[in-house]
């Protein structure tokens, strides 16, 4: 099975990261003919902060725990890693999709990733 990838609506983004299918509905929605988003890549460097997928932001990984989080779900059922624990994701490189049919589209000549 291909590993889903997901992708920041915008480059200033510092909240989740979403399915293209997610992106491209909403653009949908928005009546947008392209859409220029960024690759959610694996934040490797980050060890202190973890992404709650039960708050929706980024947390202390200290903070964590069964006795400091009323949201703490065991991943087995009895101690251990919490299931609403996620990775934090940092931008990778930018790609441009048309909306109606999902397909990638070439990034403009003039387009400057700095």
């Amino acid at each position: 099975m291909k590993k889903q990838i997901f992708y920041f609506k915008d480059e200033d983004s510092d909240g989740p990261s979403f399915s293209l299918d997610d992106i491209l509905d909403e653009a949908k929605e928005e009546g947008l003919k392209t859409i220029l988003v960024y690759e959610a890549i694996p934040d490797k460097f980050e060890k202190d902060f973890i992404w709650c997928m039960e708050i929706g932001e980024a947390t202390e990984r200290k903070g964590c725990t069964k006795k400091l989080c009323s949201e703490y779900v065991s991943k087995n059922g009895k101690n251990g890693i919490c299931k609403q624990r996620g990775n934090l994701y940092t931008w990778g490189t930018p790609h441009l999709f048309d909306v109606e049919t999902g397909k990638e589209l070439p990034l403009p000549e003039d387009y400057d990733a700095n």
